[in-house]
């Protein structure tokens, strides 16, 4: 009889409230930790499930700490949806650490201008995809970022709907040789925008994220 291997990690995923709707904040953990934790912190493998999103660095989902007093004293720690890391709460057998959401990556710096391009959520929800982009060229007239790229410039009402540093899947970028260099960037992934920037000269790379078709009639 062949021997079962059981893989020493597991791609899967949280869900938490965010903005208008709900993120897959999507992440490896031990097998162990999954087995023993995924009812209880409502932790789904994540094998094939569209919408999930890892490398997140902003917002941070509940971190939840399982106490064991049983023969000794031990503890096993995942991320937890909300659903579940609220029920915990009155529990004294879980620690439980609210949801962080940061704003250091808003920049303030007279170089750089935080911005970000909606891309499809969860549902039919939006996600703000936010980085700091060089200010001459969201400034540049001639590269026009907003007008063919998609790009938004962050308000303050944005900043709570923001998620940072991900890095699977990431948006589309585009590359344009403007005023003697090679710019690069970031888009928006409707197709009305990669068709606008690649009218305007613009040189795009699909990204993973699936792209918005809202150029139908």
């Amino acid at each position: 009889m062949a021997k079962t291997t059981v893989p020493n990690s597991v791609k899967c995923y949280v869900t938490l409230q965010h903005g208008p709707g709900s993120l897959l904040y999507g992440y490896r953990t031990r097998h162990k930790i999954f087995t023993t934790l995924k009812v209880e912190l409502g932790i789904t493998e994540s094998k094939t499930t569209v919408g999930v999103i890892y490398g997140i660095n902003s917002p941070k989902p509940h971190k939840v700490t399982k106490i064991n007093t049983a023969g000794g004293y031990s503890t096993m720690s995942s991320w937890a949806s909300d659903a579940q890391a609220k029920a915990l709460r009155a529990n004294d057998d879980y620690m439980v650490r609210p949801p962080q959401i940061a704003t250091r990556g808003i920049s303030s710096s007279a170089n750089f201008k935080t911005v970000y391009v909606e891309l499809p959520g969860v549902g039919g929800t939006t996600i703000k995809y936010a980085w700091n982009m060089q200010k001459d060229l969201f400034n540049d007239t001639t590269a026009a970022v907003t007008t063919n790229l998609g790009i938004k410039a962050v308000s303050a009402n944005d900043i709570p709907e923001l998620i940072w540093g991900a890095n699977d899947p990431k948006p589309p970028r585009a590359s344009k040789r403007i005023n003697g260099r090679v710019r690069a960037t970031f888009i928006s992934p409707k197709l009305s925008i990669i068709e606008k920037a690649q009218n305007a000269g613009w040189s795009v790379m699909l990204g993973a994220w699936e792209t918005i078709d809202d150029t139908a009639p």
